[in-house]
């Protein structure tokens, strides 16, 4: 699962281990890199945005989760 715009937060983490414990395969996929988090949408637009303007990196990135579910 990838992370809503605020970024690797807990709740996505959680999400991803309910999800586990339901027998599902589930894997939460930080997109930004390096844990980012915020919680004020001026921060999260910031990560987003420079996400979209690299999309060879925001791709390295979903390729290598789906690698680590191989």
């Amino acid at each position: 699962m990838v992370h809503e715009w605020w970024g690797h937060n807990d709740y996505a983490q959680q999400r991803a281990k309910q999800l586990a414990a339901e027998g599902f395969t589930a894997f939460a996929l930080d997109m930004y890199g390096a844990g980012k988090v915020s919680e004020h949408p001026d921060a999260a637009r910031k990560f987003m945005t420079a996400l979209l303007s690299d999309l060879a990196v925001a791709e390295q990135r979903f390729n290598a989760g789906l690698r680590v579910l191989k």
